[in-house]
């Protein structure tokens, strides 16, 4: 199990903490996916708001962990880029890393 994937602050074991884990595999691809197939950049708050239009039912806290565990794996890029989050607070953005 990879333990970027999932962070089990809340001591989960057996079947709930296989449960969690195969949430955030599905969360962390379909982030991946929606940065491949939209370019540009974007907030995680943007991203889930996406997400959620295209019938995902993640938390905002787990797409952004996605996208730090996207941007550790060096497929997403952090930029400088500011924009407005859903409770009016700056948000950085990201977009997919181009390959050299």
């Amino acid at each position: 199990m990879q333990q970027d994937l999932f962070y089990n602050t809340v001591g989960e074991t057996g079947r709930e903490l296989q449960i969690a884990y195969q949430k955030a595999i599905k969360c962390q691809e379909a982030v991946k996916i929606f940065f491949t197939k939209n370019s540009g950049s974007y907030t995680p708050a943007e991203v889930f708001n996406e997400l959620q239009k295209s019938g995902y039912n993640f938390l905002l806290t787990s797409v952004r962990r996605s996208v730090t565990n996207l941007t550790n794996d060096g497929i997403l890029e952090k930029l400088a880029e500011k924009r407005k989050g859903n409770y009016g607070a700056n948000n950085l953005t990201w977009k997919l890393k181009l390959k050299p």
